[in-house]
Order: structure tokens, then C-alpha cells, then sequence
């Protein structure tokens, strides 16, 4: 598994995360994540991150969590964030952007913020899972 320097927080990557880096947009997203779980007393855990490649090779990735019977995942990248409940149980939807997938991204469910901040993003996206998986 690989490791988040210079914290050494441990993430677990999927199939992709062999083949390619960490962009500075992901990197700084997933610090300010752990960064922000670590100081909570509401504690998510770290979620599972897939790192994905568009056929053009515009890189993003997908963090999901599975809190019983639903799967949340969150897309990151360079635009910003965009998520909801996954209509495939168990990533069935992994490789596909969640536009493409078919992912309800309207509020109250769903979330889609484009910003470059990425301390911005990681708080929004770790309060939007902490209220997917807290229902």
C-alpha cells in the first residue's frame, strides 16, 4: 500500500495506483483529508481511493465508502468534486467519471463543488461522507 509522505498516512489504493503518481491535486487533497480526520472527534476513517486515468489521460480518482447497504464515491480532480450513491453496489461504476455513471450529484444527496482549494474540498467532501454514512 502505499504511503502519503511527509505523514506517512496509509491510504488504500486500487487497481491503478501501481501505474501512476499522485498529481499535486490529489496529493494535496488526500493531506488535508487525513489532515482534518485526524483532528476531528468525529471520526470517517480513511476511504478506499481508486486512481483513475480518462482514455485521454486526464488523471482522477474515486474515494468510496460503503456504510451498509449503499456505496458513496466521491470524484476528485482537478475541477473539483463531484459525488452521490453509486447505483452499482460496490463500485460496479469504478473506471466511469460519476456524470458517466449516472451519479445523482443535486443536494441533499449528491455534492459537486468545483474549486482548486484543496483544503476547501477535503472539508466539504469529509462532511459530506460523514453524513452519508451517519444515516
Amino acid at each position: 500500500m502505499p504511503t502519503i509522505d511527509p505523514t506517512k498516512r496509509i491510504w488504500r489504493m486500487q487497481p491503478d495506483w501501481e501505474t501512476r503518481e499522485l498529481t499535486e491535486t490529489e496529493r494535496a487533497f488526500l493531506d488535508a483529508f487525513a489532515s482534518l480526520e485526524e483532528k476531528s472527534p468525529k471520526k470517517l476513517g480513511l476511504p478506499d481511493v481508486w486512481l483513475e486515468n480518462d482514455e485521454d489521460g486526464t488523471p482522477w480518482m474515486m474515494l468510496y465508502v460503503c456504510p451498509g447497504e449503499h456505496t458513496w464515491r466521491l470524484d476528485v480532480d482537478a475541477r473539483g468534486i463531484r459525488g452521490g450513491k453509486s447505483p452499482c453496489q460496490l463500485n460496479g461504476d469504478a473506471g466511469e467519471r460519476a456524470e458517466e455513471a449516472g451519479i445523482d450529484m443535486q443536494k441533499p444527496e449528491g455534492i459537486c463543488v468545483d474549486s482548486q482549494d484543496a483544503v476547501e474540498l477535503a472539508t466539504l467532501a469529509r462532511g459530506w461522507l460523514i453524513g452519508r454514512t451517519r444515516k
